[in-house]
């Protein structure tokens, strides 16, 4: 993110138990000083791919996943 002066960023991740999404912020300030607070400019969203758990077989698994392969990239779609 810092190499290209981004102030968001996704972190992307397989999920099993169904977790909404997290805010990350960075930090500012140090904890030496005893100064930190989050920076409300910089974050990161921990956004997981949510994976069938509970398939009676493949071909259920196979048919999940791509609806959860759809509800992933509507995330992303949805901002532009």
């Amino acid at each position: 993110m810092f190499r290209f002066d981004a102030k968001s960023g996704y972190y992307l991740y397989p999920e099993a138990e169904g977790a909404a999404d997290l805010r990350l912020r960075m930090n500012r300030g140090s904890t030496y000083e005893d100064n930190v607070l989050p920076r409300d400019d910089i974050s990161v969203i921990k956004h997981g791919l949510k994976i069938p758990v509970d398939a009676e077989c493949y071909e259920s698994f196979v048919e999940r996943v791509k609806t959860r392969e759809q509800e992933f990239m509507k995330t992303f779609t949805e901002m532009q």
